[in-house]
């Protein structure tokens, strides 16, 4: 695992234990979950993501189906937007 995927995970760990305390124990009035997540992980997980270019060039090897022997990988697609407005407004 790479440094930048393990900080992104463990600034997500914090991220739900905030929200958790938030909505349990109501500890951070000024709280902005949308906002945390957008300043915190999103752009953090963009940072990380592959450019355009290597993006490309993986979506190549595997539409062609060129053995990579696992050195690429694709991270799974997660709609961050969806997500951030559904939790703001309390759809699941």
């Amino acid at each position: 695992m790479s440094i930048g995927k393990a900080i992104s995970g463990w600034r997500s760990a914090d991220l739900g234990t905030r929200l958790l305390n938030h909505l349990i124990y109501e500890h951070e009035s000024e709280f902005d979950f949308v906002r945390e997540l957008e300043d915190r992980i999103i752009l953090l997980s963009e940072r990380l993501a592959y450019g355009p270019s290597t993006f490309a060039i993986v979506d190549e090897v595997e539409r062609r189906g060129i053995p990579s022997s696992g050195c690429i990988q694709r991270a799974p697609s997660f709609n961050w937007a969806m997500a951030a407005a559904s939790t703001a407004s309390g759809r699941r």
